[in-house]
C-alpha cells in the first residue's frame, strides 16, 4: 500500500540515496515530497485512470448561466476532468461549473484529483516514483546518464500502468459515501 513516505523513499532509492523514516529528515526527501503531488496531478491527464474515477449526481444551482447555457451545476471539489456523463449532451465547463441547456440533475464520471495514496494501483505508484525520480535526478545527483535511464524507465512504467488500467476498463470505483467504496461493472 502506497504512502507519501513510501513514494519518497522509492524515489530516493532510484537516485541511489538512503531511505528516510521521516520526510523532514533529508533535504532531498523534502524536495522530492514537493514534486510528488504535482507529478500525480499531471499524470491524471495521461488516461482515464479507473482508480481515480468518481461518480456524482449534480443538482442545478441558482447561479446565473451564460449565453446559450442557462443552467449551472457546481463541480465537486477535487474535480480534475470529465470522463463522461450519463445524461448530458450540450454543455460547457468553465472553472468549477458545468453550464448546460439541461434543466434536470446530471450524472457525471470524473477524474478525482484527491485520491488517497493507498488506493493507487502498484503500477501507477511505480510510474509516479520513476517520473519524480527522472524529474529530480539531474538537480539532485548531477548525473546525466542516470537521468536518461530514469526517463526511459518512467516511460516504460507509464506504459505498464496504462496497460494495467486498460485491463480494468469497465470497472469503476463509485463512492456511495466517504467510507463505502464499491466496484461495479458499467
Amino acid at each position: 500500500m502506497a504512502t507519501q513516505l513510501s513514494i519518497v523513499n522509492g524515489v530516493l532509492n532510484e537516485l541511489g540515496e538512503t531511505a528516510v523514516s521521516n520526510i523532514s529528515d533529508s533535504e532531498h526527501a523534502t524536495i522530492i515530497d514537493q514534486k510528488v503531488d504535482l507529478a500525480y496531478r499531471r499524470s491524471l491527464t495521461d488516461t482515464n485512470w479507473t482508480f481515480a474515477q468518481e461518480f456524482v449526481s449534480l443538482a442545478k444551482t441558482t447561479d446565473t448561466g451564460i449565453p446559450n447555457f442557462p443552467f449551472v451545476y457546481q463541480l465537486p471539489v477535487g474535480f480534475q476532468r470529465l470522463v463522461k456523463t450519463d445524461n448530458l449532451t450540450d454543455y460547457t465547463i468553465l472553472k468549477d461549473k458545468i453550464y448546460s441547456i439541461q434543466d434536470t440533475s446530471i450524472n457525471i464520471f470524473y477524474i478525482e484529483s484527491q485520491i488517497s495514496f493507498n488506493l493507487w494501483p502498484s503500477e501507477f505508484e511505480s510510474y509516479i516514483i520513476y517520473k519524480v525520480a527522472s524529474e529530480s535526478s539531474l538537480v539532485l545527483t548531477n548525473d546525466v546518464s542516470l537521468t536518461e535511464y530514469l526517463k526511459k524507465e518512467a516511460l516504460s512504467q507509464k506504459n505498464n500502468a496504462i496497460y494495467d488500467n486498460s485491463n480494468r476498463e469497465g470497472f469503476r470505483d463509485v463512492i456511495r459515501n466517504k467510507y463505502d467504496r464499491k466496484s461495479q461493472v458499467l
